[in-house]
């Protein structure tokens, strides 16, 4: 602080020095206190960020709306103008553009150049607030576009193996140039992304796997209702087994517990009465196999 010409006329002296050093505290209270402030706004939009995205997680069943919601909310939560995940297509050595918030969609980058290539490839989050500084930035989007990156920050994309699925990447930070702060913030909503990603790609294998046993198990004639499958078929033995008082039906493994399960449900003519075709009452016993524990 700086007093200048004491209205009296004389000069400053030690009474006013103390008196403007305790308006200082003040002042410098004030001032960390509108720091502190500011900061707990910030954290309370990255906490209302991340339950969105949690909510997200719980009710939908789309992947692509899913990550929408993830590169949404972190770009809201960083403060950018514009986001994009990119998805690593290691056959062809590019990143395509899949979800893009508040800006153009860059088809695609190779993995050789850029700084989200670099990002892929050494698996590291990059802040770089002089792009045009940086020998990594390719400028060809910007070009292209008549626009101008003034800030970046890119975060990498894991699987629970470590296996790099794609990139997030932030452009144009609106109050200035990004910080460790936003780092930190954006490695989370990947952790949100890397997750669903990998979710996603467990279904698509999932839905492969039971298509590839209901071919093993029956033809296509089979898969109506009330037919008898040929090769889900249990012996006189195996049945008088299964019907008897002191049958253990954890000592059966693998397709006997699903013959097993044909069988007592078409003995009882559960299938027949409620309609439920073979196809679908396959697929419901492989659902449930696939989700218990070794």
């Amino acid at each position: 602080t700086e007093m200048v010409n004491k209205k009296d006329g004389s000069q400053f002296d030690r009474d006013d020095e103390n008196m403007i050093q305790i308006f200082n505290v003040f002042c410098g209270i004030s001032l960390v206190n509108a720091k502190l402030y500011r900061e707990s706004v910030d954290m309370s939009s990255q906490l209302r960020s991340f339950f969105d995205v949690a909510f997200s997680l719980s009710q939908s069943e789309s992947i692509q709306r899913i990550l929408t919601d993830i590169i949404h909310n972190a770009r809201k939560a960083i403060n950018a103008e514009s986001a994009s995940l990119l998805l690593v297509d290691n056959t062809n050595q590019v990143l395509n553009s899949f979800i893009v918030d508040g800006g153009k969609l860059q088809l695609t980058l190779p993995l050789s150049t850029g700084i989200a290539g670099f990002c892929a490839i050494n698996r590291q989050s990059v802040i770089c607030n002089n792009p045009y500084e940086d020998p990594r930035f390719n400028r060809s989007f910007d070009m292209n576009n008549n626009f101008t990156t003034k800030s970046l920050l890119v975060s990498p994309v894991l699987s629970s193996t470590g296996q790099v699925l794609g990139v997030v990447e932030m452009v144009n930070k609106v109050d200035g140039g990004f910080n460790d702060k936003d780092v930190d913030l954006l490695k989370s909503m990947t952790i949100f992304a890397g997750v669903s990603l990998e979710n996603s790609k467990l279904k698509d294998s999932a839905l492969a796997g039971v298509e590839n046993e209901l071919l093993r198990f029956m033809e296509d004639s089979e898969r109506g209702i009330g037919i008898i499958l040929k090769r889900l078929q249990l012996t006189e033995e195996e049945q008088k087994e299964c019907s008897s008082r002191a049958f253990f039906t954890i000592d059966w493994k693998g397709d006997k517990q699903i013959k097993l399960l044909f069988y007592l449900f078409n003995k009882f003519e559960l299938l027949e009465t409620f309609k439920v075709d073979n196809d679908m009452f396959f697929r419901y016993i492989y659902e449930l196999r696939s989700l218990y524990n070794d």
